[in-house]
């Protein structure tokens, strides 16, 4: 544990003697985390059960140019296995901002799904250099470009990259438009004495995802293609939200309809389901609990199909 909490505050005290002064060390910290248990039953063509409680801790510091983000996490599965990782550890850089624009860079650890948006992929650590650019004209649109390079694996001299663009606020309407390109880079394995890609890696994946928010309900939708197959090599998805949970009292709803096929999105980094439909329910009983239930109807390209999943979630957050 010690060794863990120095690991966190190191990077903290780096960038404090890179650019700031001692005595703002504390005002600019912020710690933040939450607390959260999980029941999951499946049953039809897969049949399991399972109960998990998990925590989280965040530190982030800011200065004027300058942040680090550092996210712990531990959990036990079922009262008996327990694991404690690392999901998140950068320091970022704004080396440039005017009234119109801002350029900054990310280097370290971050997991996928809290940069790019996606219910479908995005399931995999980025570690790598994130580069961010923004640009706003106020009355038409914002705009903001990033991504960069990652390691996947130095042993095999694997790396990949990802960048996604997005257009929000578009001539002042609720309209958010994005693109997102995903590149796996697949290294080259022998199976059987003959040399192929990697078929875990053999993805270049484009996603153009568009929603509109009215009246606290939000309408979604995306279609994923894989560029390296030619059969079964495309998905997509699209839903609905109503309600934002803000404070104690608030409901929100989500429905969700799946379709993705086989070779749409490597299972290495695949979230969600394939083929089927989600229904989501949330209630803040508190400002700082919240209660989550999902029930999902879907099937599964290994053959199991008309799986049924119900989940029962608390989140404390502090």
């Amino acid at each position: 544990m010690k060794y863990a909490i120095k690991f966190i505050f190191l990077p903290l005290l780096l960038v404090n003697g890179l650019f700031a002064s001692n005595d703002n060390l504390l005002k600019n910290i912020n710690l933040h985390g939450d607390v959260r248990t999980k029941w999951r039953s499946e049953w039809g063509g897969i049949d399991a059960h399972g109960f998990k409680t998990e925590t989280a801790m965040w530190c982030d510091y800011f200065t004027d140019k300058s942040w680090v983000s550092v996210k712990m996490n531990a959990a036990t599965f079922n009262g008996k296995d327990s694991r404690i990782w690392l999901e998140k550890a950068f320091l970022g850089w704004r080396f440039y901002e005017s009234e119109k624009m801002t350029l900054g860079i990310e280097i370290g650890r971050n997991k996928m799904e809290s940069m790019f948006d996606s219910k479908m992929q995005f399931n995999s650590n980025f570690n790598g250099a994130h580069l961010i650019y923004s640009f706003n004209q106020i009355g038409l649109f914002d705009f903001v470009v990033h991504g960069g390079p990652h390691i996947v694996n130095t042993a095999n001299n694997h790396y990949a990259w990802i960048g996604e663009a997005v257009f929000s606020h578009i001539a002042a309407c609720p309209l958010t438009l994005k693109y997102s390109f995903t590149e796996w880079n697949s290294p080259v394995v022998k199976v059987n004495g003959h040399p192929v890609f990697d078929p875990d890696y053999h993805f270049t994946i484009s996603q153009i995802t568009m929603s509109y928010e009215v009246l606290e309900t939000l309408v979604y939708g995306a279609y994923l293609l894989n560029h390296q197959h030619r059969n079964n090599n495309d998905g997509f998805y699209i839903g609905f939200t109503l309600g934002k949970i803000k404070k104690t009292g608030d409901f929100s709803f989500d429905v969700c309809f799946h379709s993705a096929k086989s070779q749409c999105v490597s299972d290495i980094d695949f979230k969600g389901f394939r083929k089927g439909a989600q229904l989501k329910a949330s209630y803040a009983l508190a400002d700082s609990l919240l209660l989550e239930s999902k029930f999902t109807l879907y099937d599964d390209y290994s053959g199991l199909d008309n799986n049924r999943r119900i989940e029962f979630q608390a989140v404390y957050s502090w």
